[in-house]
């Protein structure tokens, strides 16, 4: 059977969706083949299902806290059934393999998403064991923030284990018993890997088509997204660069409006403003510490401090870490990085400014809102020290 398309997508995740609705809305005809679902990782088995357990996991600490100003709420644990019913009915299907919480568990990886992970079952009232092979979680971002996130971790009763890999996993009747590379074994009821993924590329067929594909099986493309095929273009995590929601959709609107709505665009993959769900949650913009000590001279402002919240709750690990990075010529604000209460929400913001060049002195005669912790981002006004000089 033969279809005449002018645009015919191969994946019906955020990217794929987003530029067959603008290239439709354009004019052109378009076609869509999606192997599983709809929506793609993020709507069904990634941001949107991970944030309501994020949320699940905060809500028992917070009842916890009210107790210090004054409330008094009763529980009676976590109810994971009633979480699993309130997913939408697709991420549904996956709660038959968790009919119970978990006992003890380890998240293997030192990602963002195993360390959301391990927030998460620790919220929901497991005892959480976090393996990963670096001394510190996180690789790719700001030291000072990895630091503050092991401590975080650690100060919630997460055991993390730095430095070591799985070697086996043995059945232990319903448990799985884990080796690790330093000699040591460990019995849990559920051993998650978060190690990471890689593009799906294999039976496609690129190489029938004369498509360039890396080592890892990222599809290789130009500034333009255009393949070596130049009537072959690739969008969001095929490519392996900034998997993330957001990014998939801007630069799918954007390949749909340069090829069929008579406006060339692009992308930029820079300072890409992105969070990370741990418990506290971090936000990041622009480049890191290590990062800029690399370009030249770069002035690095810090503070930490207890949120007023938590002066009164009195809770171990949430003290909040905020740090510029900044230009020591041009005083651009070259990085924003926070591990804090509503680090995400805030940085959203900040990543408005970083995109638009804002200088440390446009920070600087910014009136800050009081009293909240987004006020420290503008009143940061001592050196804490010089990089890259």
């Amino acid at each position: 059977m033969a279809y005449d398309f002018d645009l015919f997508v191969i994946g019906g995740g955020s990217a794929g969706v987003r530029s067959a609705r603008i290239a439709a809305g354009h004019g052109a005809r378009v076609g869509v083949a999606e192997e599983r679902f709809w929506g793609g990782t993020c709507v069904n088995v990634g941001c949107v299902p991970k944030k309501i357990m994020v949320n699940a996991a905060e809500y028992g600490a917070w009842a916890e806290d009210a107790a210090a100003f004054g409330w008094s709420i009763e529980t009676h644990g976590h109810d994971w059934a009633k979480l699993a019913a309130a997913r939408d009915a697709e991420v549904a299907r996956l709660s038959g393999i968790y009919g119970r919480l978990l006992g003890n568990a380890v998240v293997v990886g030192g990602g963002y998403i195993a360390v959301e992970f391990a927030c998460i079952l620790k919220g929901l009232g497991a005892e959480v064991t976090l393996v990963h092979r670096a001394p510190l979680p996180l690789r790719g971002f700001d030291e000072d923030i990895r630091s503050a996130a092991a401590e975080a971790l650690v100060a919630q009763g997460i055991t993390c284990r730095a430095g070591v890999s799985p070697t086996r996993i043995e059945a232990q009747g319903a448990a799985r018993l884990l080796h690790l590379s330093d000699g040591s074994a460990a019995e849990f009821d559920a051993v998650f890997f978060c190690t990471g993924r890689a593009p799906a590329t294999d039976g496609l067929g690129l190489e029938k088509a004369g498509v360039a594909v890396n080592a890892a099986g990222a599809i290789v493309v130009n500034e333009d997204h255009a393949t070596s095929q130049p009537h072959i273009f690739a969008i969001g995590d095929v490519l392996d660069r900034v998997n993330l929601t957001p990014m998939a959709t801007a630069v799918g609107h954007a390949l749909a409006d340069t090829l069929y709505g008579n406006n060339p665009r692009r992308v930029s993959y820079e300072n890409v403003p992105t969070a990370v769900f741990m418990n506290p949650p971090i936000g990041t913009v622009g480049i890191t510490e290590e990062e800029a000590a690399k370009r030249g001279p770069a002035d690095i402002y810090v503070t930490r401090f207890t949120p007023m919240r938590h002066t009164i709750s009195k809770r171990d690990g949430r003290k909040t870490l905020m740090k510029l990075v900044v230009c020591q010529k041009t005083q651009k604000i070259l990085g924003a990085h926070m591990i804090g209460e509503d680090a995400g929400e805030m940085m959203q913001g900040i990543g408005i400014a970083v995109v638009m060049g804002a200088t440390k002195q446009d920070f600087d005669r910014t009136i800050g809102i009081h009293p909240t912790a987004a006020e420290e981002f503008v009143t940061l006004r001592t050196r804490t020290r010089v990089v890259g000089a």
